[in-house]
């Protein structure tokens, strides 16, 4: 039976962190992740290839850079959410999105591979928050130097992606 993994207190993450919680339209996290992944899938399958590598000005990232980052932050959001849970690394340091970004070659990648990648990347998040019991959701570690619980994270991978699809709607659609 899945859990029902309801949206944190607002003591339970950063500051910064309310913005991206507060774009997910419910309570009911799963459910929410799930629609998301199909919606965010028929949105890179209706981007062309041309759009893909489009920046709106100079030193922006291109779609496809835009992409890869969501991919590259959602796996770091489950791999902090895995250690809460398991007591692994209990202080995770943060990571220069940039210097991500700086080291992979997102141009050469078509909207299929993003689509695949992401519909994986996705299942493979549902499936770990839907093992978890509530009290696994509720545990906290620290990330980049702030105190997180593992809800708190779930709900940023949906709000991160949601920010960042209006990102591209409103600055390069």
């Amino acid at each position: 039976m899945t859990i029902q993994i309801s949206k944190p207190l607002i003591t339970e993450h950063p500051e910064y962190y309310r913005y991206y919680i507060g774009l997910v339209p419910s309570e009911d996290l799963i459910s929410e992740l799930v629609n998301q992944r199909k919606l965010f899938a028929d949105f890179i399958d209706q981007l062309t290839p041309e759009k893909l590598n489009y920046r709106y000005a100079e030193g922006k990232w291109t779609i496809a850079q835009v992409i890869q980052h969501l991919l590259d932050t959602e796996r770091i959001f489950s791999y902090r959410m895995l250690n809460f849970v398991r007591h692994g690394l209990m202080e995770i340091p943060g990571f220069n999105q940039n210097e991500f970004a700086d080291h992979v070659d997102s141009s050469l990648r078509s909207k299929q591979s993003f689509i695949e990648e992401f519909t994986a990347v996705r299942d493979s998040t549902i499936e770990f928050l839907k093992s978890l019991t509530v009290d696994e959701t509720l545990l906290q570690g620290k990330a980049n130097n702030t105190l997180v619980s593992v809800r708190s994270m779930g709900y940023m991978a949906y709000g991160h992606i949601a920010h960042h699809a209006r990102v591209i709607e409103e600055k390069y659609l």
